[in-house]
Formats: structure tokens, C-alpha cells, sequence
């Protein structure tokens, strides 16, 4: 692990804390009259996953921005859990989370400060480099962050929770977890692994 503290664990928020994508299909569908599912979304990229025109992914990216959207996402089932424990064990658990304008940073922080109450607002870093933040462990979803991190940060642990966007690159993870529709199962197995790496 580096340095001499305890052992850092920086969590992503939307598609590992925050199950984003299937509240914003539902909203999406009901708009639109579409049927797209969570399979269909196999491309981080979704006007590319679902092949949309410049008005189509303005309307699928703006859905991000609508107000009170952070507030009432549902949670993974395991996560929040997952990371009380880590930081009870000793983990130095921090967020680190890319808003996609003002309004995603702010109810991110609101749905944070409901939902994770434990976790000072001091822990949250809302930005887009994340390989900037030095961290033992990464659990995050999104490939591009993944290999950034892997470039910049050799020494850290790459973890993340399988999604249909990620699926066909799990071997830039050292685990990615199966999977979103059994994510209690697979917190477990990202949370062993950092314990067990950490010795804590």
C-alpha cells in the first residue's frame, strides 16, 4: 500500500454507488415511447450504445441535469454498506465522482449527504482527471477512468461492478465483480479483496 496511513479506497459514484443508468432509462423511455433496456447500453458512450441523433443524446444527457435526479436514485443494494465497512476496518474511504454540470455536482452532494451520512464532505471529490487522486484501491465502472488510473497509479488495485458498458474490457479491472443485477454479491467479493490486499 502507499505511504504510511491507512489504506485509501476511492469509490465512483454513478454505476457503482449510484445505480444512474436505470433511472435515467426509465425517465428516458417514458419520454420518448422507446423500450431501450440496461442491455441495450453496451457502450459507455449511450448515443453510441443506442445509435442517437444530436437532439436524442441532448435529450438522454440533459435528463442527468434535471433537478432532484441525484436525490431520489436508488442505491446499489450492498454498496453503501460495502464502504461503512471498509472504513470501520480502517480504510481511508473517499468518493470521487464526475459531475456531468452544476446541478449533477449538487445533488450528488445532497444524495451523499442523505445517504452516506457517515462519510465527511471532506471525503467527496467531485472532477474528471481522477487519476490525480492518489488512491490504493479504485472501484469504478467506467473503462476510460480505469485505464487512466492503471497508467498514472501502477501500484493501485482496480476493482469495479460488471455493467453491460464494461463487460467486454474486463481485463483492464484486476476484478470487475458480476454484476449489477446481483451487485450485493458482487460488493462482497470487491470488499474481501480489498481486505484482503489490506491486511485490515
Amino acid at each position: 500500500m502507499s505511504g504510511l496511513g491507512a489504506p485509501t479506497v476511492a469509490w465512483d459514484a454513478d454505476g457503482i454507488i449510484h445505480d444512474l443508468i436505470s433511472s435515467c432509462l426509465m425517465v428516458w423511455n417514458r419520454e420518448t415511447g422507446r423500450t431501450d433496456s440496461m442491455e441495450d447500453i453496451n457502450d459507455f458512450y449511450i448515443e453510441k450504445a443506442l445509435n442517437l441523433s444530436k437532439d436524442e443524446s441532448d435529450h438522454f444527457h440533459g435528463i442527468f441535469e434535471r433537478p432532484g435526479l441525484f436525490e431520489d436514485l436508488a442505491l446499489f443494494d450492498g454498496a453503501p454498506e460495502a464502504m461503512k465497512e471498509l472504513h470501520d476496518s480502517g480504510h481511508d474511504v473517499i468518493i470521487v465522482s464526475a459531475p456531468s454540470g452544476p446541478e449533477s455536482a449538487r445533488g450528488k452532494l445532497r444524495a451523499f449527504a442523505r445517504q452516506i451520512p457517515w462519510l465527511s464532505r471532506k471525503k467527496i471529490v467531485l472532477m474528471h482527471e481522477k487519476w490525480r487522486i492518489n488512491a490504493d484501491f479504485w472501484v469504478d465502472d467506467a473503462s476510460h477512468s480505469i485505464s487512466e488510473i492503471r497508467k498514472h497509479q501502477p501500484h493501485a488495485i482496480t476493482l469495479g461492478l460488471e455493467q453491460p458498458w464494461n463487460r467486454h474490457l474486463a481485463h483492464l479491472w484486476h476484478l470487475l465483480a458480476t454484476d449489477y443485477r446481483r451487485p450485493r454479491d458482487a460488493f462482497r467479493n470487491i470488499t474481501d479483496i480489498v481486505r484482503t490486499f489490506s491486511g485490515r
